[in-house]
């Protein structure tokens, strides 16, 4: 409580094993850790999906511990999805969702975005298009894993954004919401999302779904979408 410096490191999908070191009694949690000391000398951990470096600004009793509030300093987000903890057990969002898509005819699409720009690529008659994959009989996940390897590496997922049927075709459209701590791609290219408007899209519902993504970037205000490719309804679920 007396302490005039702090970090708060948010743990990523991949770091369960981090998050039960300093769960149980050791007499050196940091020993085979992978971390460094911040400008405020706070231990950051590698490969978190966040981190905030703090000075104490105040510390409230609480009983039978100390609630310490701080000034963030210095911050940085690495795009990679967080690891939730919930009544005795972990859970990856993500994970969790990508695994549970099924059926056939199932496209997977990812809005791979860094800051106010968009992983775009374009297509042989000069349309443009997010990258995508048909999922196949090794499921969804691997199916994100590919776009991944296709397009941003570095990539991952934080949760769905829309999920909709076109009723033309039959086949079922999911994208998820991704981000990427570089802006380089392997294969396609960042698009600032003030450009959208000089771009011509595949489809009106891909144009549609990226214009949301666009105001709600601004607002960093988040909602799923369900429905076909021309009508739905959209339910917000993340507000930063």
């Amino acid at each position: 409580a007396n302490t005039t410096h702090f970090a708060i490191n948010i743990l990523a999908e991949e770091q369960k094993d981090v998050s039960n070191t300093f769960a149980r009694p050791s007499e050196d949690r940091f020993a085979n850790l992978s971390w460094s000391k911040s400008a405020c000398q706070n231990p950051l951990f590698d490969h978190v999906s966040a981190w905030f470096d703090c000075t104490t600004y105040q510390v409230v009793d609480a009983g039978d511990h100390a609630i310490l509030i701080g000034k963030v300093e210095d911050f940085a987000s690495t795009g990679f999805a967080g690891l939730g903890y919930y009544r005795g057990g972990y859970f990856t969002p993500a994970k969790l969702s990508a695994e549970v898509i099924s059926g056939p005819k199932v496209v997977m699409s990812a809005i791979i975005g860094h800051e106010n720009t968009i992983l775009l690529e374009e297509t042989a008659d000069h349309k443009w298009t997010i990258p995508h994959v048909m999922v196949d009989k090794d499921g969804a996940d691997k199916a994100l894993e590919k776009i991944f390897a296709q397009y941003q590496p570095d990539a991952s997922a934080n949760f769905i954004y829309s999920v909709y049927e076109n009723v033309e075709n039959q086949q079922q459209y999911i994208s998820f919401l991704c981000n990427t701590p570089v802006a380089q791609a392997t294969k396609g290219q960042f698009v600032d999302l003030n450009d959208l408007e000089k771009l011509e899209f595949v489809d009106s519902a891909l144009e549609s779904m990226l214009m949301r993504y666009r105001k709600e970037n601004h607002l960093k205000t988040y909602g799923v979408y369900y429905g076909n490719q021309t009508t739905g309804t959209v339910r917000q679920i993340v507000k930063e």
